[in-house]
This record gives C-alpha cells, sequence and structure tokens, in this order.
C-alpha cells in the first residue's frame, strides 16, 4: 500500500518540494525501505533532464525519497508508485499548488537593485533603490545583474522573501551570505529563495540553522582558505555537543533545506583551498544537480542527516595540482549518534543519520588521490566514537577512480542497501562492510546489508 507525504503543499515559484514514501507498508514482510522500487512522477514534464546524470526531472526511481523543483506557476498532481519484489504494485497522490511570483510579490513587494541606477528589465511597479533592502521579509528582491553588492546577513526576523536577478548580463556578485551564532543569540531565517547569484568573495553560512531555504542556481566559489564553502548548521551541533551550554529550546535542526544546480568549487590555488566543499546537518533535505568539487579533506561531509536525498551531483576530488595531499574521501556521511531524529535540536542533540538515498551521483575524479570514495559509518574507528546509521540507500552511481582508489563505498550501520553502482571503465565496484572494530556499544548497529 503506497503512501506519500509533501514537505509542503502550496507557495510561490521557485518551490523546493520533497516526497517521502517512506510510510509505504507490504504484506509480505518484505523491508518497504529496501526491498519495494519507487517511482515518482512529479507532474512537471517539460522535457528536461538532469545535467550530470542524464535522468529526466520529471521522474525520480529508486529508493522512497523524492524531491523536486517547481520552476513554473501551476497545480501539480505528484504520484508515486511502489511496486514489490513480485510485480504487485501500488499508487498514492498528493497535489502541490505552485503560485506565480509577479503575483505573489506584486507591486512594491519586488524591490530592484542597482547601484547604477540601471533598472532596465525591472518589473513594472516593482521599488528601485541603490542598495539592498531592510528587513526583507515579505520581498522579492532583484540585483541588477553585471553588479557587485555587500554581503548578505539573515536574522529571525527575515522570512518569506526572495533573492534573485535582473537584467542581462552575468550573474549579480554578492560578498556572502549567512546568518549565525551572533551575540549569544542564534539566528536563522525561514522560506526564502536565493537564486541566480555568483557567490564569489565569501560562502553560504547557516552555521547555526535554517528552515525552508533553497539555495538555487548559484556560483559559489571561495578564494581563500575556509572550512567550508555552505556550512549548514554545524555551529549549532558543536555548541550542544561540547557543553557550551544547551541550544534555545525552540530551535530545529537545518530542515528543508534544498541545495539545487550550484557550482561550488574551490577556486585554482594551491596555498589556499577549503577544507570542506559543503557540509552539514540535514532533515528532510535534498542536494540535487549540484557541482562539489575541490576540497583538501571532503568534498561533501554530512554530520547528521535524516530523509535526505543527495543525487544528481558530480561530487569530485579534484585538486590544484598533482602533488597537492589527497582528500580524505569524496563524500563522508556519518551521524551525531544514536538517537532517532526529531525536528528540534533539543529533543535530539545526538541524533542518527536515517533515512537516506545517494543516488544518480558521479563520484571522484581521474586525479582523486585518496582511497576511498565515498562512506556511510561512524566517523572514526575508535572506542568512544558512538554513531549509528541506519536505513541508507546508494543507488546508480557512478564511481571515477584515481590512481589509488581501493573502494567505492564502505558502510556500517543497520539496514544499508547499495545496487546499481558502476564504475567508470567497466570495472567492478568495491563495495563493503567497514570491518574496523568499533565501539562495543555499536554492535547493535551492524547489519543487515543488502550489497550488490
Amino acid at each position: 500500500m503506497a503512501a506519500i507525504e509533501a514537505t509542503r503543499l502550496s507557495g510561490p515559484a521557485p518551490l523546493a518540494v520533497q516526497f517521502d514514501a517512506s510510510r509505504t507498508t507490504t504484506s509480505d514482510g518484505t523491508l518497504p525501505f529496501h526491498q519495494v522500487r519507487y517511482e515518482f512522477n512529479f507532474g512537471d514534464d517539460r522535457g528536461q533532464s538532469w545535467a550530470i546524470s542524464g535522468q529526466p526531472k520529471n521522474v525520480q526511481r529508486g529508493g522512497p525519497i523524492g524531491s523536486h523543483v517547481f520552476d513554473q506557476p501551476g497545480t501539480y498532481t505528484v504520484r508515486v508508485r511502489a511496486t514489490g519484489a513480485n510485480g504487485a504494485y501500488s499508487d498514492a497522490n498528493v497535489q502541490v499548488t505552485v503560485q506565480d511570483p509577479n503575483t505573489f510579490y506584486s507591486g512594491t513587494a519586488t524591490v530592484c537593485v542597482s547601484s547604477s541606477s540601471n533598472f532596465a528589465g525591472c518589473p513594472a511597479g516593482a521599488l528601485q533603490q541603490g542598495s539592498l533592502p531592510t528587513p526583507l521579509t515579505g520581498k522579492r528582491v532583484l540585483l541588477r545583474r553585471g553588479e557587485t553588492f555587500p554581503s548578505v546577513s539573515l536574522r529571525n526576523t527575515d522570512n518569506n522573501f526572495q533573492i534573485g536577478a535582473f537584467g542581462t548580463g552575468a550573474k549579480p556578485t554578492i560578498g556572502g551570505l549567512g546568518s549565525g551564532m551572533i551575540g549569544g543569540v542564534a539566528e536563522w531565517a525561514n522560506n526564502f529563495t536565493v537564486m541566480d547569484l555568483n557567490i564569489g568573495a565569501g560562502s553560504v553560512n547557516f552555521d547555526a540553522t535554517v528552515t525552508r531555504a533553497l539555495v538555487y542556481r548559484n556560483d559559489i566559489r571561495t578564494p581563500g582558505s575556509s572550512e567550508s564553502m555552505i556550512n549548514v548548521g554545524t555551529a549549532a551541533g558543536y555548541y550542544q555537543s561540547h557543553g557550551s551550554g544547551p541550544v534555545p529550546a525552540a530551535m530545529p535542526w537545518p530542515r528543508e533545506v534544498f541545495i539545487v544546480e550550484n557550482d561550488i568549487r574551490g577556486v585554482v590555488n594551491a596555498n589556499a583551498r577549503p577544507n570542506l566543499v559543503v557540509m552539514g546537518t540535514f532533515y528532510k533535505s535534498a542536494l540535487l544537480g549540484n557541482m562539489i568539487d575541490r576540497a583538501n579533506e571532503h568534498s561533501l561531509r554530512i554530520w547528521a542527516a535524516s530523509k535526505t536525498q543527495i543525487s544528481h551531483n558530480e561530487i569530485g576530488g579534484n585538486h590544484y595540482t598533482a602533488t597537492l595531499p589527497g582528500i580524505r574521501g569524496a563524500v563522508k556521511i556519518h551521524s551525531g549518534g544514536t538517537q532517532p531524529f526529531t525536528a528540534l535540536i533539543a529533543g535530539s542533540p545526538r541524533p542518527a543519520s536515517s533515512q537516506l538515498v545517494m543516488s544518480n551521483n558521479v563520484i571522484g575524479s581521474t586525479t582523486y588521490q585518496g582511497s576511498f570514495l565515498s562512506g556511510f559509518g561512524p566517523q572514526n574507528a575508535d572506542v568512544g566514537t558512538v554513531e549509528g546509521l541506519e536505513d541508507c540507500i546508494a543507488e546508480n552511481n557512478e564511481y571515477v577512480r584515481g590512481a589509488y582508489t581501493s573502494s567505492e563505498l564502505q558502510v556500517r550501520g543497520r539496514r544499508i542497501s547499495a545496487r546499481g553502482n558502476t564504475v567508470r571503465g567497466g570495472a567492478t565496484p568495491n563495495i563493503s562492510r567497514a570491518g574496523y572494530t568499533y565501539d562495543p556499544g555499536m554492535s547493535n548497529w551492524d547489519g543487515p546489508y543488502f550489497l550488490q
């Protein structure tokens, strides 16, 4: 019996929505998350395909988590078909209404910003000014293409807004984008889109937390040494786990964070490169269609996540010169502990990663110098590292080996599947349970594995 849930049912375009079919039930004792195949049809067939995987954007096949960005206004019927091993299937549907942003942000709710007072292409009736408005709540802020603007700092008071571009030419440049722990108070914005920008002098930093954020079609290039280029929720977890004091009771884990079709690569500079290109904690979120590359350590590192999809990305291990040290792993996914993931940090300060789907990605590169390309498992093989992972799927990924690659995927957790993965050039993927000695308390977080 198929089931489907959506993270939201309405909002202005572009609208990012995750669809969850994990509550599907079976009558034959099979595991719905692993042993049932799902096909999502988003009802938005415009003939588009993901640039990296070549797969159609309107359909997602495999595990029970699917995500989509609706670019055009309209009403969409989203269907999931759940098919068992015996061929029996069941369908479930949900309807999503996408509003026209020109109507949603009509008149002076749209603000065009140009430091040169060039407002050609600005929507009729919009405000025209030379600097970014504050606060951002309820506004669509359009920056003049070809111009440069300062960093954008977000606060709790900022919600229901968009930042984009108008005019013709190169994407507008901003110095950075973020919110964080400011004066001991956690700041985070809610329900917003940042799109079509060049974030070239800084980074995207939501280190406290963030909710309902779409980071869409941006170029994100950090020109100097930094911890990361996109940071989602790491300060809050560190603050909680290292005894600096409890986070605010109402503070959520980063939720409904969609990082979609961005070019996220460290600049070519042998002496300054980010340790991690993308890192964070994610709940009901998705990373789709991004170029994620050029890290000193991990191109993608997830500290903890639940109900999160990582699909159609190119996650590389390229280096600036052949003599630089190799990164530790292109993709590293571990967890915060063994507690069930809840929406609020106070309810699950040390959450286990669960219900993750990593599919249709290109992972690694021919210049990659590390030994393993990706992993689901605790971050360290040490006594005292108590981190659980469960219900994770790696499927239909294409791995690209470097000179020293020995493993495409290492796993350690319970109920973990790998299927349909390939190696470029025709080799057989090396996908295996990590056999290291972990903390004895993790003995019940070891299997079963469904490795193909």
